[in-house]
């Protein structure tokens, strides 16, 4: 009986309101703050997957843009021997 578990328990037994009522506000409490701790999770998760694409996006956009340099440095060297081959 020295748990408070067991204090919990024993005022249920004998039918005292007071602790049920306060088991009730222990357990409204916990969700209320396991709803906020989600909630504030899933904002954070959203903050960092939408800078994540943001980061992808310019990643792909460096990439695309060396693609396109490399395309034009290998056609104008294309274009270069192609002259020299035909002088």
């Amino acid at each position: 009986m020295g748990e408070e578990g067991d204090y919990y328990n024993s005022g249920m037994r004998h039918g005292s309101p007071t602790i049920g009522v306060v088991e009730a506000l222990d357990a409204t409490r916990a969700t209320v703050v396991t709803a906020e701790e989600a909630w504030t999770a899933s904002r954070e998760m959203e903050k960092k997957a939408a800078t994540t694409a943001k980061l992808a996006a310019i990643a792909m956009d460096k990439v695309g843009f060396v693609v396109v340099v490399v395309a034009s440095a290998v056609a104008e060297e294309a274009d270069a021997l192609d002259s020299v081959a035909h002088r």
